[in-house]
């Protein structure tokens, strides 16, 4: 009687399986562009912190994230030349770091582009406002004082 029934639960299985296969879409893989200062295989803290918070929201490098890294020694020379090239790999945001934001929107990218730079981004004209950027850029700014509080 064991068997029989060891029998039967493997075949209803076996018959339920292309269904359940069917029943879970493939996740789909997020883009995201790393744009820093240096060589793009260089140790950064920022990406690995980055890397931490998205993990810790279930977003893995592999299963359901890539991470593509974009950088230069030569800069800020080829800075606009690299910036094209993340608008054609065409990620669906971009995290920059100090002057490769600027690259970035001197090309007008039209991606959503995550900044962390020193300096005021308001007066560097990147957003209207820290409230209300008002544009495809959004971030942080190490050193503005006004902002210790909100940090």
């Amino acid at each position: 009687m064991t068997t029989r029934r060891r029998v039967l639960a493997m075949l209803g299985a076996l018959v339920a399986l292309p269904v359940a296969s069917f029943a879970q879409a493939p996740a789909r893989v997020r883009r995201i562009a790393w744009f820093g200062i240096g060589p793009p295989d260089a140790p950064s803290p920022y990406l690995d912190a980055l890397r931490a918070e998205l993990r810790e929201l279930g977003w893995d490098e592999g299963r359901n994230l890539t991470i593509a890294r974009y950088g230069s020694t030569r800069a800020p020379d080829d800075f606009e030349q690299i910036a094209r090239e993340i608008v054609a790999a065409k990620p669906e945001v971009v995290v920059t770091q100090e002057f490769t934001t600027y690259a970035m929107h001197r090309i007008q990218a039209t991606l959503p582009v995550v900044f962390g730079f020193s300096g005021d981004p308001v007066d560097g004209k990147l957003v209207q406002s820290y409230a209300h950027p008002g544009t495809n850029y959004t971030g942080m700014s190490y050193l503005a004082i006004e902002l210790v509080g909100k940090r």
